[in-house]
């Protein structure tokens, strides 16, 4: 437990990727650490992404972790 309130303390799991919901406009190429709530499946072509608002995702991994890397409109 994080009594201090130091948010910045944590270096467990995910430490270093930006959540969903507090980046818009990511970047193709960034990674998040797990999707927002919003976010919902889609099949293009029988690959499975995410979309959430705009922007688009894959499953991907970092080291052994699962990430969601954000890739191009696959529709497009």
């Amino acid at each position: 437990m994080n009594v201090s309130r130091n948010w910045n303390a944590y270096y467990g799991p995910g430490y270093g990727r930006v959540a969903t919901g507090a980046a818009a406009g990511l970047a193709v190429g960034a990674t998040v650490g797990y999707l927002s709530a919003a976010a919902r499946p889609v099949v293009v072509n029988n690959q499975t992404y995410y979309v959430d608002g705009k922007t688009y995702y894959q499953k991907c991994y970092q080291g052994s972790e699962v990430s969601y890397c954000v890739v191009p409109n696959p529709n497009q």
